[in-house]
C-alpha cells in the first residue's frame, strides 16, 4: 500500500510539473492571439492609469497588461515597441520600462535603473540591443541588451531626446529641448555607438520618422515663448545618405494639439501631418498641400502599414477614429483609455 501511495504521489508530481510547464509556454487563455492593433494611452499625469490596449476581430481589451499581470503599468505610458519576442513599454513618469513576452503579454523584466530618469522612446539598434531615449535636460541614449537584461552603455545626445528612427547602420534622434532649448537631430553610428553628426533643425523637435525611401522626417514645433502655444512649425526632410536637409517646409497656422505624435507616413509614400487640421502630401512633393485632408485635429496620428488606414487618436473622448486614404471614417475604437496617442500594429 505504501509503495502504491508513493507511486501515485510521484505521478501526481509529474503531472503538476507538466501542467506548469505547459501553462507557462501556452498563450494566455483569454487571448488566443496577440495579433492586432495595440493602442497606447498615456493616462493622466500622476494618475497611474496609463494603458496599452489590444483591438482586433478576436480581442477588445483596453488594458491588456493589467488583465494578464494583475498590475497597473504606471504614470504616463509613452511608448510601446515590439522587438524580437519582447514588447517594451516605456512608462515615462514612473521612470521605468516594462518588458513583456509577446506570446502572452506576461511581464518578464522591469528596467528601473537609476539612470532611467526620464525615458521616452525605444528603438531596436542591433540583434541584441535597443536604444532608449532618456533625459528631460541633458539627454542620452541608453543601450539595453535584452538578452542579458541589462544596460550596457550610454550615448550622450542633445537636450530632451525623443523619437528615433533607424536607417541602415545609423540611428536618428530628435532632440526636443525637453525643459530646456535644443534644435538638433543626433545621428548615431550604431556599430560604434557614438554620435557622428548633429543636424540643426528648429526648436521643439519631437516627432521623427523614416519613410520607405530612407528619408528621415522631423517635425519641429518651433518656439512657444513660455505660453505653450507653438508657432512657426517646420517639417524637415533629411537625406540619410548625406545627412543633409533636403527640404524645409514652413507650416502655416498654429498647432492645435499638445500631442507629440504629429505626423505619419504610409508605405505608399503618403505623409499626413497636423497643424490646425490634418494635411496630406507625398514624400516627393516640393510644396505643401493647399487644402485640408481632414478638418480636425487629434492628439496623435498613425498609419496602418498593411491597410494604409489612418488612425487618429481622440484624447477628449478616449477613442481612435480610423479613416481610409480618402478621409472617410471606416471604423472606430471606443473606450480605449485616457489620452490615446499612438498605435503599434502587430499583424
Amino acid at each position: 500500500m505504501k509503495k502504491l501511495l508513493k507511486l501515485q504521489f510521484a505521478f501526481a508530481l509529474v503531472a503538476i510539473m507538466f501542467s506548469s510547464c505547459s501553462s507557462d509556454d501556452d498563450p494566455t487563455p483569454d487571448y488566443p492571439s496577440l495579433k492586432g492593433d495595440f493602442i497606447v494611452c498615456q493616462g493622466g499625469f500622476q494618475k497611474n492609469n496609463g494603458t496599452v490596449g489590444l483591438f482586433s476581430d478576436a480581442v477588445t481589451e483596453n488594458d491588456i497588461y493589467n488583465s494578464v499581470n494583475n498590475s497597473k503599468l504606471g504614470d504616463i505610458v509613452q511608448d510601446f515597441e515590439i522587438v524580437d519576442t519582447l514588447g517594451f513599454i516605456v512608462v515615462n513618469n514612473s521612470q521605468k520600462v516594462e518588458l513583456v513576452r509577446m506570446r502572452d503579454f506576461k511581464s518578464v523584466e522591469t528596467i528601473d535603473d537609476a539612470k532611467l530618469t526620464y525615458p521616452r522612446y525605444v528603438a531596436q539598434a542591433t540583434e541584441n540591443t535597443v536604444y532608449i531615449t532618456n533625459g528631460s535636460m541633458e539627454g542620452e541614449v541608453l543601450i539595453y541588451d535584452f538578452k542579458k537584461f541589462e544596460i550596457v552603455g550610454e550615448i550622450k545626445v542633445g537636450v530632451g531626446p525623443e523619437m528615433m528612427a533607424k536607417v541602415g547602420d545609423k540611428m536618428y534622434v530628435a532632440n526636443s529641448g525637453g525643459y530646456g532649448i535644443d534644435k538638433t537631430v543626433s545621428v548615431i553610428d550604431i556599430k560604434e555607438n557614438k554620435v557622428i553628426k548633429t543636424i540643426t533643425v528648429d526648436e521643439g523637435s519631437v516627432t521623427l520618422k523614416a519613410d520607405n525611401d530612407d528619408n528621415v522626417w522631423v517635425y519641429s514645433k518651433g518656439s512657444h515663448g513660455g505660453t505653450w502655444v507653438w508657432s512657426a512649425a517646420k517639417l524637415y526632410k533629411i537625406d540619410s545618405d548625406t545627412d543633409e536637409i533636403e527640404k524645409t517646409f514652413e507650416l502655416p497656422g498654429t498647432i492645435g494639439t499638445y500631442g507629440s505624435n504629429l505626423f505619419a507616413i504610409s508605405n505608399k509614400g503618403d505623409l499626413y501631418y497636423m497643424t490646425d487640421a490634418i494635411y496630406k502630401m507625398s514624400i516627393d512633393d516640393t510644396e505643401l498641400p493647399s487644402e485640408k485632408w481632414l478638418d480636425e485635429v487629434y492628439f496623435g496620428i498613425d498609419v496602418n502599414p498593411e491597410t494604409g488606414e489612418v488612425y487618429c487618436f481622440d484624447s477628449i473622448n478616449g477613442e481612435v477614429k480610423i479613416f481610409n486614404s480618402d478621409a472617410t471614417e471606416v471604423k472606430k475604437y471606443t473606450n480605449v483609455g485616457i489620452n490615446p496617442h499612438l498605435a503599434v500594429f502587430n499583424h
